[in-house]
């Protein structure tokens, strides 16, 4: 899709969109707001006094120093846009770091002030500087885009009123952009989501709108958790439309509109972390502990359908090794993992982190074909501990037909001709491929070696000796030439 023409259609479309709940913006106490971010946390910093009769620019330095503040872009934005709209841009969608970045690359094909040197935020006063940079480059489009109109019609650049802008990049953001560019299911998966005991006078309603993701599509089901005193799932929803995120909504997350499907009988998390199967989700493991709102994995999707269905006790965990059809030993190993990103999270990083390795998670590569320009991103650019490039790893959720393999090599390819990588490596929970990335023929799958999934983790010392072999050969080619 064109860049000029996504970006005239946000334009227009946060040019036409209705206050609505975030018109309660203009009045509501700065404090407040950021108690607001930390919904149900009990270390939610204090604001610091005489903000609002600070410069801008004093205001920000304060906070940048502030220990409570300054270390959370999320509060750090809450109070500073708060008291300084003109000059600062509210950032409330922190797991959706990529999702902005992806867009504005792909926007600064349009805008080139939209492009930057950087892609996420990072943390602390890096995270600050670039949130900076990133709200005075919006809010000084904001002033051309959306100028304000008299009542004789001139339009008057910028404006006196700084919380329209405001509101309007929110509009901009949350509801345009960052939903073009995030991931989302066809409707396939299932989810696990909890809440407290204070709110479960919530639940009575058929309908409800909930803390979520926006990974959620519509028509997924979402198994609610009560944590407390039930500690159990007591009843499953459906997800009813598109998640969004409401800057001033009581979470972090998205809100998400849910439609009662069942109340079943209470499915305790004891006995879900005594199965055999359920018990060996991360999710569970964690004792579903922080934000939960977490797609399950396809084997545990299915044990848990299937033990609601029948509403039986779950066995012990002795009497689940049986490998009759249908049992554990059965299941791709595949079926442990939700998507790409849950493979990449806890099998692939940790695997690098063990033999000491240095990596760059989704690492942004642009690609130039005529005048049109494609962003990217590596999966992994991975370095030994002199800091120097060793390879890419392109990830997959799943790679189970041969074409797929060769598509996935061509693709990781690319990448590593890209960033000059004299090696690349695609890995999937059925197997792990390396390749030399210039004498590789993906069409033919021609791989330097190929260890099955089940031997990736005993056998990872082998795969990295051979991207060793073949970055010391390229570095001999090169000084010989």
């Amino acid at each position: 899709m064109n860049a000029d023409v996504v970006l005239d259609w946000l334009i227009r479309d946060a040019a036409a969109a209705k206050p609505g709940d975030f018109a309660r913006f203009r009045t509501i106490d700065p404090q407040e707001l950021i108690d607001t971010v930390h919904f149900g946390i009990d270390d939610a910093p204090r604001m610091l006094q005489n903000l609002d009769k600070d410069t801008p620019n004093s205001a920000f330095g304060r906070v940048a120093r502030s220990k409570g503040l300054g270390a959370r872009l999320t509060d750090a934005s809450a109070a500073l846009a708060r008291l300084h709209p003109e000059h600062f841009l509210l950032w409330r969608a922190p797991y959706y770091d990529r999702e902005l970045f992806d867009g504005l690359a792909f926007l600064s094909t349009a805008e080139p002030r939209l492009s930057f040197s950087f892609d996420r935020f990072g943390s602390g006063q890096v995270a600050l500087k670039r949130w900076r940079k990133v709200g005075d480059t919006l809010l000084e489009l904001a002033g051309e885009w959306w100028p304000r109109e008299t009542s004789r019609r001139r339009l008057l650049p910028g404006g006196p009123d700084p919380f329209a802008r405001q509101l309007k990049l929110w509009h901009f953001l949350y509801e345009g952009l960052i939903p073009l560019h995030v991931r989302r299911g066809e409707g396939e998966r299932a989810w696990l989501v909890g809440g407290k005991d204070g709110d479960y006078t919530d639940w009575e309603p058929d309908d409800l709108h909930w803390s979520g993701r926006m990974e959620m599509a519509a028509g997924e089901t979402v198994y609610m958790y009560r944590m407390g005193k039930a500690t159990a799932i007591t009843d499953v929803y459906s997800v009813a439309e598109r998640p969004r995120i409401n800057p001033l909504a009581p979470w972090r997350a998205c809100t998400v509109k849910l439609q009662r499907v069942a109340r079943i009988e209470p499915l305790r998390f004891a006995d879900m972390k005594a199965d055999p199967i359920l018990g060996q989700w991360g999710l569970i493991k964690r004792n579903l502990r922080g934000l939960v709102a977490e797609a399950l994995p396809p084997r545990s999707r299915r044990r848990l359908e299937r033990l609601i269905r029948e509403g039986a006790p779950l066995p012990e965990r002795k009497a689940a090794t049986s490998s009759g059809p249908g049992s554990v030993e059965e299941q791709l190993v595949a079926g442990d993992f939700v998507d790409e990103d849950d493979f990449c999270t806890n099998f692939i990083a940790p695997l690098l982190a063990k033999h000491r390795l240095r990596t760059r998670r989704e690492r942004a590569c642009d690609f130039h074909v005529g005048s049109q320009c494609y962003h990217c991103r590596i999966d992994f650019l991975v370095r030994d501990q002199e800091k120097r490039l060793l390879t890419i790893i392109e990830a997959k959720r799943t790679l189970t037909k041969l074409e797929d393999v060769k598509r996935a090599a061509r693709q990781g390819r690319s990448y590593a001709l890209q960033v000059g990588s004299p090696s690349f490596v695609v890995m999937a929970p059925e197997g792990c491929w390396v390749y030399d990335s210039l004498r590789a023929d993906p069409n033919r799958s021609e791989a330097m070696l190929r260890v099955a999934g089940d031997a990736i983790a005993g056998r990872f010392g082998e795969v990295v000796e051979v991207i060793e072999q073949l970055r010391d050969q390229r570095r001999a080619q090169g000084s010989s030439s």
